[in-house]
């Protein structure tokens, strides 16, 4: 989905939500949401989670400009330079949501979907349930 979302040929972006400082942001291109918060790297490594088990929502937004400014922001996020105008903001939740005046798309799980607005994403703590063998015993 990011072509186009970002891509040469994207149109302008509507997906306002409401950011860690509680103000309405807009303009951002890029939105990620995890369960559990992703640690990214300004050194070209796209990012790694250290639990799963936290119980809340990682939110990564990214307003990175269109063509000639999203090449330099990308390139200086891949030269290990972070963006310092506010373009890239990251934080915790609970709970977030995405508003907008068209579809939204997404890319869910590698899943390229578009989902009617507004999107409400929640953490559910153990929701999802896994079985492992005991000690001294292997998986098959």
């Amino acid at each position: 989905m990011l072509p186009t979302i970002i891509g040469p040929k994207a149109g302008p972006v509507d997906l306002p939500f409401t950011g860690p400082d509680g103000r309405e942001h807009r303009g951002f291109q890029l939105i990620h949401v995890s369960n559990d918060p992703y640690h990214f790297t300004a050194d070209g490594r796209l990012g790694w989670r250290e639990r799963l088990d936290l119980g809340v929502l990682g939110i990564v937004t990214a307003r990175a400009g269109k063509r000639d400014d999203f090449l330099a922001f990308a390139t200086g996020w891949w030269g290990g330079q972070r963006d310092r105008s506010g373009a890239w903001l990251q934080w915790e939740a609970s709970e977030f949501e995405v508003r907008s005046g068209d579809p939204i798309p997404a890319g869910v799980d590698g899943e390229a979907l578009v989902f009617d607005p507004p999107v409400q994403l929640r953490s559910l703590p153990g929701a999802l349930r896994v079985r492992v063998p005991t000690t001294g015993q292997s998986a098959s």
